[in-house]
């Protein structure tokens, strides 16, 4: 191989990867309801995952569940979301859902967090969609995690987490 076609080949890859590292596409991470569980060791039989991937509940008392978050970290990786959001169907009329994202170090101590809740009684089968926006510029290192407080229900009610995505 020639140096004239090695140089061009080596420019070529360069301009490639500088190219590559400045395009910007939407990075996002969904997950299914059921990744959602009981915070507490007394599981309720009435809150449930369901086939289709939501995490159910038709339980008479308020339910804590915690729903886990990845942290993006590494060089050129956006560690901050863009956005958040809760996808629910909340059918009870004791109460709304109540989510809110825990930043916590990696020692445990609680950081920043932001909080949502549903608006009452669905009124269409789509349900809500609940959205923290994006994350505050501070920044973090640690770990973060959903956690929603699911209300209780009355009978033939239920609260459903259908799923939630993060961006980045």
């Amino acid at each position: 191989m020639n140096k004239m076609k090695v140089i061009s080949m080596l420019f070529s890859a360069a301009v490639l990867t500088a190219g590559a590292s400045t395009a910007s596409a939407q990075v996002f991470e969904k997950y299914p309801g059921t990744m959602c569980h009981e915070d507490r060791a007394r599981q309720d039989a009435n809150v449930r995952h369901e086939y289709g991937g939501a995490l159910l509940s038709t339980s008479a008392n308020s339910t804590p569940v915690n729903c886990p978050m990845t942290r993006r970290t590494g060089t050129g990786l956006a560690s901050r979301y863009t956005d958040a959001t809760v996808y629910v169907i909340d059918n009870s009329t004791l109460g709304n859902v109540e989510c809110t994202i825990m930043n916590r170090s990696v020692l445990g101590s609680l950081g920043s967090w932001n909080s949502v809740s549903s608006t009452g009684v669905d009124t269409s089968s789509a349900g809500q969609i609940l959205s923290f926006g994006a994350e505050d510029a501070g920044g973090f290192s640690g770990f973060s995690y959903l956690r929603c407080y699911l209300p209780a229900s009355a009978t033939g009610e239920y609260v459903k987490i259908t799923d939630y995505t993060i961006d980045y």
